[in-house]
């Protein structure tokens, strides 16, 4: 009704009756106006128009005389009348329309503007799709809601807010505006979650809105946009506030509230309604006229409204039309109008057509209004080239209890700010995220705080969770037997976020699996999809497959696969104790011996004894083997005069009697007794000894490793030799590993061991099933510490992470990511992994696991020992029996034998007893094919008696020729007959105008080629569409992008109604599948287009990224793009998808072989009709239908179709005693006296009927069943897949809404259960552009003619990581490497260059580095960029290629070193007690010796001494005196074992004192740094400062900045710090090198370093992409082995080491000192004596100093004069052996012999001095 009028009333406007004088100026100057003065704006404008006129008419600078008069209309709601009252003005000279208010009408006018040149101002109509291409005559005078869009876009992002749910009505404006707030929001990271769509304008019920929100108050966001009329709008604000939805929501109203508040006074009811709601309201700066209008406003509205912004676009659009009419007569224009030939032809008709004139300087008058640069009320005036406005701007209010307050301005120049746009101009644009800011906010509900945006939704039940039932590692996630209650690691990570979060989540844990087994995680996964579950808790790996279903929280714990093997220990060898020594080695080590016994030997002979004797003895001493003393111990002198021997003395070194353990190879023991004397002697002693200390060292250390150290098999040696290798490799039942082994490593599935559990995996291994299991590296680590003998080899080669899963955008995933992040940083998260996942070193395994040492290790020595102690005990006992005989010879005599003999084997065995020895991604054609398909289906229906009974259906045909005014007035001239329903339009702009006449005037229209989905049932109830329409088609397009792995889309589209809609549901549907349009190439109009305009967007598309392009077009225009296309070269690498236009195309006409060429290998969709005998009849007679001049496609089809479905529809209603009648329209009967006879139009009775029977239609056609949803959309849409070939196509697959792509026809399909998985989705292999089967990348790197401009940081310290060549000024580094080598995976090339950031004095901030790519100064950032929350708002990161987090590294203190150290392992008592112990010992051994032990006999002071020595001589191991008794023996030994372990106790607790470095107990981690007051060192540049200021709030007056790592030294070493932080990459390097430092405590951060890109960067993607490949094959490995090798710290400097100082000691050395000192002065007290004794003073004369002189001389000689007193004794005990020796039957002998010894004695002992 209300635009049927409103084409009317404008086709009046621009009928001429009268024309200009000669004079070129005219009197008077008519220009219209079209509102619905009712309304707010319609009041406030009419106000301020004619305050405008009445200035213009004022000012004699304007129009000279010539009089402005405005002519209004009122549309009343109506569009009809809006039409309407356009075409009256037509009747006067009309030079230009202000209006119409709404954009629907304004979609309707602005053709017959277009076609009669007259132009049209409106500063209401602002819907974005009023395009400057399709309306040239058309011009927006206020900001557009793009404008709107985008400041509310920005507000939306500004508090942080993802989701948005829009309220709005379902009109032309609104829907073109939400789609735009749509679009801006994806840009900036967020989307509208849910439409809620009321009925135009005065339509909605207060019942429709109620449920409508009671709808949202379900949805989880609670950020709403309400985008409707005021009308509406308060209605949806009052129903809010009764269902309690303002507390706690984000409500943003656009401008319609702002002007509410600014015209009327809203009452305290209302205002309490909106209280918190956001605004926006185009912003007008402050100036002297505004103001003096604002003071004259109450004069000119009598108080009867408030002036809104709208009042001042009112008047300023005035006056820009006269001064624009002012331009034009000034320069002479003429001012004149003529008919319009086109309208000519309609002459005789009943409307008066052919009597609308057009304004011969429209086109003129249009360029002076577009050139207008002026200042009006609003501020400067100008447009832009696209015809829209310059710097548009908005105030941001918010509502109060008592009017409103700004909060801030948002501005296309720099965004969000609380300063006004004005003041900005002046300065750089600056549109970055710390720059924009608004004021506080008063929220619903009068809070400051800011509502979190979104709550679970309250829909009545509790979180479904689906959690895995393991059946192994339970400690990760298990059930209780007991209670059935899910408990284990997983659980406690998930309980602790959500008790973080600052809402309640009900929810519940429901088990997966059946228990015996564990479950797959990929279907447990894929149940969140079909909503089965609505999140899925447990150990679930992220990865790639995954992502594309769900989303995952952030990681709370790393994992990545590992490969386990077991541990091979060396096969046992009885030979293995020669291995460390190779066989030159055993040579020339026993040749070494020997040749320095023999130096030694040379060194020696002459001056010691020792090494003096008979050549055999000498011989034998230089061997190193027992030769037979010449000193008989037994000697009468040795004695000690009771006849038993005396002990040697141990000066002599000889040990036993009878017995020298020789030199050689005694020193390999340390074992030699024999004294050296030389100087030269003891220097070649000393360096061998040396030498000797090593080597047996080097031994014990190689024979330790050779039989102890357990060694991995060397055929495995990490996953590279398992991928070459045939061995079979287990893995865990329900894990990731077994897809990514077989899918991504291609190994084969034969060789893949399914695993269930630990046990399993020990048998496996320990079987040999199985060479390897691959499993993730915490079971690994759970398994490792309860499993000893197995072992991870290599790195890891995946890096991944578990998380939580949640349904795809679900903003619950976002805050448990928050609530991860904070529990990581608490430290929580560690002590839940310290509960459950403390992976503690092996137990002790059990005896019989234990690995000993074994027997079969040694028994070959053993053997060697045997055979020597069998050779031994033979010669011995051999040698033993010659002396028992000889010495007792058996006695003669009567005896018996058996008697005999008995005693002769005790004598020999008392005789042999007397001593014992120990040693690891055409309408036209359209219009013929539909022209004859209709006439057939026409003949058909009135051929068959069945439909009408004898009623003749007829079919009139209009011609449109391609004009949209033609199309419409086609469409008025139908309602002068009986016309019951119309056919058409063929496109959807002229639908969107017929629609108005077909509601207004009941006429049912349905087209089959008009699908423009915005065509919706709400607004256009008259129109139905008998095609699926362009949202099922741009479905499907959406779905082939995905299913080829695109993301990212360039679309190529004619800037008309129906491409713009089309176009933006593509964008909706790719958005649902994480894909976008990333540009959008937008081409004139149809026949517009011209090959140059469509050669210049070509050529821009060719230097995007993208590679994926979508072209939806007109035939005409589309074949040109290809055209052109395929001679610029974009074809091979590229992937085009044309819409259903180009299989119209092949089914119609013959394609030339240029078209065919330049087509090949397009995708394109055509609407699917399943076979059937109907379709293959009426193929059959096409030909002849069509006399061979065109080939049938889909649309002939579906139109035969249409032309049945009315005829059964009409059949209905007459069937039903309905009849067919009109009548006029009482709306129309005051406009039956005009030109155009208007009120010729009538209505059709039965329309209503008509159409609910076409509604209702279930039939069966060519085109299959024939269905409406209740929405009037075709049921079941499906297409054909077709694949263009250079001749002809083929069809690769389908898509259905049911199950989406497919190789299956859709029909056979309905008969099984939708499935969408990813999985399902198929289709046959494609031939791509340039004939190649390998599938297009679908992006390359954008040539546009320069490299990618790389940032890199400019680093001062850390030179490894990254730094620039000084010599070269090239940059490289470790962060480069890693860079290049996925840049050498890509499979295209990147030409790049690196620009360094810094000044090279200090590290760069590597948050402004960052920011440079949003600025455009860089293309990407490289270098050791850590990924934080912040930067990922404003670029997108690689995957991590190293991990990192923020480390604490503290000093080491080193225990003050003490003169008295030595004494620290022992307290006092234990000093004490031991030393008694020794005492003890000692007296208890002497009692139990005394008595028969000669050694522990003689005079009471040398016992005592005895008792002394032996005692404290055990704890060195090194008494001589030898114990006989059982008893003594028994005590000792038990004494000597814990002697070792008093050494080994003092030993071990002596190195530990003197040598563990022990940390300052002040820090031992990020909590007690937070705590305490220290001063803590930071790395310049790094993000470490922010986050511990921001993060941990940590006082900025506490942090130091350091840039290099000597200025951590020196900051730590002179306590400027107590403490710095830095990443964890760093801090390892810092270590390498610095030794007196050491991390204390955990990391307290998880991030990692990453490569930074723009947002939406498909580079970045692929990188990531790379970089696993790289991490995968090791090669990411390789480069951190070459630049972070962190190696142990090299040994330091003599100066800076950490050696055994004097100062440890000297306490010691005191005491030997003093022990030394002594000795000599009492050696020399004694030597005084006796050379007193020896040398009495002479007595007689001489001279003192001579006399002293030769005392001295003397003294000294004879302190240096060797004794021989010894020799002599020993000579003398020889003797007394020898006699002792002799037959102790033969008395006599003895007694001769003794005296004679006697006599020597005596003699002796006179003659010689003895000194002991």
């Amino acid at each position: 009704m209300m635009k049927l009028a409103l084409v009317l009333v404008f086709l009046s406007l621009l009928f001429v009756r009268s024309f200009l004088g000669e004079d070129s100026r005219p009197n008077v100057v008519n220009i219209g106006s079209i509102f619905s003065f009712g309304t707010i704006n319609g009041r406030v404008a009419k106000i301020a128009m004619n305050a405008a006129v009445e200035d213009v008419n004022s000012d004699d600078r304007i129009l000279q005389g010539s009089k402005l008069v405005l002519s209004t209309y009122d549309s009343i709601y109506s569009g009809l009348l809006g039409i309407i009252g356009g075409l009256n003005y037509m009747e006067t000279d009309t030079v230009a329309i202000i209006g119409p208010q709404v954009s629907g009408m304004a979609h309707i006018l602005a053709p017959f503007a277009n076609e009669l040149h007259v132009p049209m101002l409106s500063f209401t109509a602002l819907a974005p799709s009023l395009s400057s291409l399709q309306y040239p005559y058309f011009i927006q005078t206020a900001p557009n809601d793009l404008f709107q869009m985008t400041a509310i876009a920005d507000m939306v992002s500004y508090f942080g807010y993802r989701h948005v749910v829009a309220i709005y009505t379902d009109d032309e404006h609104s829907r073109g505006s939400i789609t735009a707030l749509g679009h801006k929001l994806v840009e900036k990271r967020g989307k509208i979650s849910y439409k809620a769509v009321l009925s135009p304008e005065a339509l909605p019920t207060r019942e429709e809105i109620m449920n409508e929100l009671v709808k949202v108050s379900l949805m989880e966001s609670r950020v709403i946009v309400v985008h409707t009329s005021d009308v509406v709008g308060r209605k949806v604000f009052d129903l809010a506030h009764k269902l309690g939805m303002m507390k706690r929501y984000v409500w943003i109203a656009t401008a319609w509230l702002s002007t509410v508040l600014d015209s009327i006074t809203v009452s305290k009811k209302d205002a309490k309604l909106i209280q918190g709601v956001i605004t926006v309201r185009p912003h007008t700066p402050d100036s002297k006229e505004r103001r003096a209008f604002l003071s004259r406003w109450n004069k000119l509205s009598n108080g009867s409204i408030g002036l809104n912004s709208y009042g001042l676009y009112a008047y300023d659009t005035v006056w820009m039309i006269a001064n624009a009419v002012n331009e034009l007569l000034v320069h002479g224009g003429a001012y004149s109008f003529s008919n319009n030939l086109i309208l000519n032809s309609l002459a005789g008709r009943v409307l008066r057509f052919d009597s609308l004139n057009a304004f011969n300087n429209g086109s003129q008058l249009l360029r002076n209004i577009l050139e207008t640069n002026m200042t009006g009320l609003t501020g400067q005036i100008a447009f832009n080239s696209d015809k829209s406005m310059v710097r548009p701007s908005y105030d941001i209010l918010n509502v109060m209890k008592k009017g409103y307050k700004q909060i801030g301005y948002w501005s296309s120049y720099s965004g969000l700010s609380v300063v006004p746009p004005e003041a900005l101009y002046t300065k750089a644009p600056n549109r970055s995220s710390s720059n924009q800011k608004l004021g506080p906010v008063v929220w619903p509900g009068r809070t400051t705080e800011r509502p979190l945006g979104w709550v679970f939704p309250r829909n009545g039940r509790k979180l479904r969770i689906g959690v895995p039932d393991r059946v192994s590692y339970k400690a990760v996630i298990s059930k209780d037997e007991n209670t059935n209650e899910v408990h284990g690691y997983c659980i406690d990570v998930f309980q602790a976020a959500i008790d973080v979060l600052p809402y309640a989540v009900p929810h519940e844990f429901i088990l997966f699996g059946d228990g015996q087994k564990n479950p797959s995680y990929t279907e447990l996964v894929n149940m969140i999809t079909p909503n089965v579950f609505d999140a899925v808790v447990g150990d679930i790996t992220i990865v790639t497959n995954r992502t594309k279903t769900v989303d995952f929280t952030q990681p709370y714990i790393e994992s990545g696969l590992v490969v386990v093997t077991a541990v091979r220990k060396m096969n046992s060898n009885a030979w293995a104790f020669m291995h460390p020594f190779t066989l030159p080695m055993w040579v020339v080590t026993a040749a070494c011996f020997f040749i320095i016994g023999t130096v030694i030997w040379i060194l020696e002979h002459k001056i010691n004894d020792e090494f003096r004797g008979s050549p055999k003895k000498q011989f034998i001493t230089i061997l190193c083997v027992e030769i037979k003393s010449e000193y008989n111990y037994n000697h009468p002198c040795m004695s000690n005069g009771q006849g038993r021997a005396m002990n040697a003395p141990s000066w002599l070194g000889l040990t036993s009697p009878g017995h020298i353990p020789l030199f050689g190879f005694s020193t390999m023991f340390f074992a030699h007794r024999e004294n050296t004397v030389s100087t030269l002697g003891r220097m070649v002693l000393l360096l061998w000894l040396f030498a000797i200390l090593v080597i047996n060292s080097s031994y014990t250390a190689s024979l330790t490793s050779i039989l102890t150290v357990q060694q991995l098999s060397p055929s495995i040696r990490g996953i590279e030799s398992l991928i070459t290798s045939d061995e079979h490799i287990g893995f865990q039942v329900g894990s990731f590993a077994e897809s990514y082994l077989s899918e991504e490593l291609n190994i084969a599935k034969s060789r893949l061991i399914p695993l269930g559990s630990p046990k399993e995996y020990v048998d496996a291994l320990k079987e040999g099933r199985v060479s390897a299991v691959v499993d993730e590296r915490p079971y690994v680590d759970l398994f490792l510490s309860k499993n000893c003998k197995f072992q991870v080899v290599g790195q890891d080669f995946t890096k991944g992470g578990w998380g939580f899963a949640f349904p795809r955008d679900s903003l619950l995933a976002t805050d448990m990511s928050t609530a991860i992040l904070m529990l990581s940083d608490s430290g929580e998260l560690q002590k839940i992994h310290n509960k459950w996942l403390n992976t503690r070193a092996c137990a002790l395994p059990s005896s019989e696991d234990v690995d000993h040492l074994q027997l079969e290790s040694f028994w070959g020595l053993f053997l060697i020992c045997a055979i020597a102690w069998v050779f031994a005990l033979l010669v011995y006992f051999s040698r033993m029996l010659c002396k028992f005989k000889r010495h007792s010879p058996q006695q003669s005599g009567p005896s018996r034998p058996r008697r005999s003999r008995p005693i002769q084997i005790q004598r020999f065995l008392s005789f042999v007893d007397k001593k014992k020895e120990e040693s690891k991604k055409e309408t036209k054609r359209k219009h013929i094919v539909a022209n004859i398909a209709m006439n057939a289906a026409v003949e058909d229906v009135n051929s068959d008696a069945n439909i009408l009974g004898g009623s003749k259906l007829v079919l009139s045909t209009y011609d449109s020729n391609y004009s949209g005014f033609l199309g419409i007035i086609g469409g008025l001239q139908y309602m002068e007959t009986d016309t019951v329903a119309i056919i058409g339009p063929q496109v959807s702009e002229m639908a969107h105008i017929l629609s108005n006449l077909a509601n207004e005037l009941h006429v049912p229209m349905l087209s089959f080629t008009a699908l423009d989905p915005s065509l919706s049932s709400l607004q256009y109830p008259y129109f139905v569409q008998t095609v699926p329409n362009d949202l099922s088609q741009m479905t499907a397009i959406a779905d082939m992008v995905s299913y080829f792995g695109y993301r990212d889309v360039v679309a190529i589209y004619t800037d008309d109604e129906q491409s713009r809609g089309s176009i933006r549901a593509l964008g909706n549907k790719l958005v649902e599948r994480r894909c976008r349009i990333s540009y959008k190439a937008v081409l004139s109009p149809e026949a517009l287009a011209t090959r140059k305009e469509i050669m210049n967007e070509l050529v821009k598309v060719s230097l995007m990224e993208s590679r994926v392009i979508v072209v939806h077009a007109y035939s005409v225009v589309g074949l040109k793009v290809f055209d052109l296309a395929h001679k610029l070269g974009m074809t091979k690498g590229y992937v085009w998808i044309a819409t259903a236009w180009l299989s119209t195309v092949l089914d119609s006409t013959p394609v030339s072989v240029q078209d065919a060429k330049s087509v090949q290998g397009v995708l394109t969709p055509r609407p699917h009709m399943p076979d059937s005998e109907k379709k293959r009849a009426f193929l059959s007679r096409w030909n002849k239908l069509s006399n061979g001049s065109i080939g049938l496609n889909p649309y002939g089809l579906y139109a035969y179709d249409t032309v049945w479905m009315i005829a059964n529809a009409v059949k209905v209603l007459l069937d039903n005693g309905g009849t067919i009648s009109f009548s006029n329209n009482p709306n129309l009967n005051h406009l039956s006296g005009g030109a155009l006879k208007l009120g010729s139009l009538s209505t059709f009775n039965e329309g209503s009927k008509l159409l609910r029977n076409i509604l209702e239609m279930n039939m069966t056609g060519l085109t299959g069943q024939i269905a409406f949803h209740s929405d009037k959309s075709m049921i079941r849409p499906s297409f054909d897949i077709l694949n263009v070939m250079e001749k002809g196509y083929k069809q690769i697959g389908y898509w259905s809404s049911y199950s989406g792509l497919s190789v299956v026809p859709p029909e056979i399909l309905y008969t099984k259960p939708p499935n969408r998985s990813s999985s399902n989705q198929k289709l046959g292999p494609v031939v791509w552009p340039g004939r190649t089967i390998v599938r297009p990348r679908g992006w390359v790197f954008p040539r546009n003619g320069r490299k990618l401009r790389i940032g890199v940081p400019e680093r001062v310290s850390y030179e490894a990581v990254v730094s620039k060549d000084k010599n070269t000024n090239e940059v490289h580094g470790y962060c480069i490497d890693v860079f290049l080598a996925a840049i050498d995976l890509l499979s295209y090339a990147v030409p790049h260059e690196f620009i360094l950031f810094g000044d090279g004095q200090k590290n760069p901030s590597y948050t402004e580095l960052v920011h440079m790519i949003t600025t455009n100064v860089f293309d990407a950032v490289v270098g050791d960029i850590t990924i934080t929350t912040k930067r990922t708002k404003i670029v997108d990161f690689t995957q991590p290629y190293i991990e990192s987090g923020l480390v604490v590294v503290a000093p080491i203190r080193k225990m003050n070193s003490s003169a008295w150290a030595f004494l620290l392992p022992f307290t006092p008592l234990m000093w004490v007690v031991t030393a008694a112990f020794f005492f003890i010992i000692g007296t208890v051994v002497w009692i139990l010796e005394h008595k028969i032990n000669d050694e522990f006999r003689g005079p009471p002071k040398k016992q005592f001494i005895t008792i002394l020595w032996f005692g404290f001589s055990t704890m060195f191991f090194a008494h001589r005196e030898n114990t006989v008794s059982t008893l003594g023996r028994m005590v000792l030994l038990l004494w000597l074992f814990v002697v070792l372990i008093i050494n080994s106790s003092y030993t071990a607790s002596l190195t530990s004192i003197l040598t563990v470095q022990q940390l300052a107990p002040s820090i031992i981690g990020i909590e007690s740094l937070i705590t305490s007051d220290e001063r803590i060192g930071f790395q310049v540049g790094s993000f470490a400062e922010s986050y511990l200021s921001e993060e941990i709030n940590i006082a900025k007056s506490r942090l130091v900045p350091l840039g290099s790592p000597k200025d951590y030294v020196d900051a730590l070493r002179e306590g400027k710090v107590s403490a710095v932080v830095d990443e964890r990459p760093y801090v390892d390097l810092f270590l390498s090198t610095n030794c007196k430092f050491q991390v204390v405590g955990d990391e307290f951060t998880k991030s990692g370093w990453g490569f930074a890109f723009p947002r939406d960067s498909p580079l970045a993607t692929d990188m990531s992409t790379a970089i696993l490949t790289l991490s995968e094959t090791g090669g990411l490995q390789k480069i951190r082995n070459k630049w972070l090798n962190t190696r142990a710290c090299d040994l330091p400097a003599s100066e800076n080491s950490d050696q055994f100082k004097l100062e440890s000691f000297w306490g010691l050395f005191l005491i030997c000192g003093i022990a030394c000192l002594f000795a000599l002065v009492v050696f020399f007290s004694m030597m005084l004596h006796k050379f007193k004794r020896s040398f009495p003073q002479q007595s007689g004369p001489s001279r003192p100093s001579s006399s002293n002189s030769i005392r001295i001389q003397r003294f000294l000689s004879f302190v240096d004069k060797k004794e021989e007193e010894s020799k002599k004794k020993l000579k003398r005990k020889h003797i007394e052996v020898v006699s002792g020796g002799t037959n102790a039957q033969d008395d006599q002998s003895s007694m001769s012999i003794r005296r004679y010894q006697s006599h020597i004695c005596r003699r002796e002992r006179n003659r010689d001095t003895y000194v002991h």
